[in-house]
């Protein structure tokens, strides 16, 4: 799981953020996204290595604004 912040004031739209991320990280397999907060992110990425390679592939931007991810390990 990983967790992306949006840095910026304007609230980023879910369907846009959820088109980006499927094109730019390669259509990742099982690949779910949640809105968790205004900017705030959850991606569920299955496969563990599309999630490491996501996570070390960045800088992602996003309309001109640096989404920012973290690696979240579910117990």
């Amino acid at each position: 799981i990983l967790v992306g912040y949006i840095i910026r004031e304007k609230i980023a739209n879910f369907v846009g953020v959820q088109n980006f991320v499927s094109l730019a990280w390669g259509y990742p397999r099982g690949l779910s996204v949640m809105e968790i907060g205004p900017n705030l992110f959850q991606f569920v990425i299955p496969i563990e290595n599309d999630g490491e390679r996501i996570l070390n592939g960045g800088p992602w931007i996003l309309d001109s604004q640096i989404l920012a991810l973290r690696s979240c390990m579910m117990e």
